[in-house]
């Protein structure tokens, strides 16, 4: 029984076969992307809290 996916899993988890090129970096770029969103969501927390105190008078 076959399920209707968006992706073939072939796909979602980097091909390194010669049909794709380039097919085994989509991984790494998932992971690239998701430290920069990681990285800007604590730099973004870290200022709000500098304001905080910056504000209140500490």
């Amino acid at each position: 029984m076959e399920y209707l996916t968006l992706i073939p899993p072939v796909l979602a988890h980097g091909s390194t076969t010669d049909d794709i090129p380039g097919g085994s970096y989509g991984p790494l770029i998932l992971l690239g992307v998701a430290i920069l969103f990681v990285a800007v969501f604590v730099a973004e927390k870290k200022w709000n809290n500098r304001k905080i105190r910056r504000n209140n008078g500490g």
